[in-house]
């Protein structure tokens, strides 16, 4: 028979395994077998700037790669309109993939983005919010 606990602090999963049998009717436990797993680290440099998709205002976000000894499942990517509530960009797959181009956005405008890695243990912290406006023509680019 084995007793499993589970507690998350600060971001971290502690995995606490303890083993329990019963022989010649005495109940015996093993010592704790503790295992401390991280979730991914912060993203850092992310960069927004200002792009067109189809002649519509767009933006291209940047970043790096958390160093991490996890395997990193996906990116999650969160953006809005100054001072509203965040929208959900497609996942990004990891990889040599770390960039986004956030599509069919409105001309002119100041959106925020922040961006997380996300393991199998968890979800990391979100990076630093960034943010960027869009280009005001929705046909040509404007010189930055």
């Amino acid at each position: 028979m084995s007793n499993y606990y589970h507690t998350c602090t600060s971001g971290n999963v502690h995995l606490q395994i303890v083993h329990t049998y019963i022989h010649k009717g005495s109940i015996f436990s093993t010592p704790p077998i503790i295992c401390f797993c991280t979730v991914p680290s912060q993203v850092t440099r992310v960069d927004v700037s200002k792009a067109t998709h189809s002649g519509q205002p767009a933006l291209s976000v940047t970043w790096t790669t958390p160093q991490s000894e996890l395997t990193i499942s996906k990116y999650q990517v969160q953006y809005r309109r100054s001072g509203t509530k965040w929208r959900a960009a497609s996942p990004v797959s990891p990889g040599l993939n770390t960039s986004t181009l956030l599509e069919a956005l409105d001309a002119g405008t100041v959106y925020e983005v922040r961006i997380r890695a996300v393991s199998a243990i968890g979800n990391g912290t979100w990076s630093e919010v960034e943010s960027e406006t869009t280009y005001m023509s929705e046909l040509c680019s404007e010189s930055n």
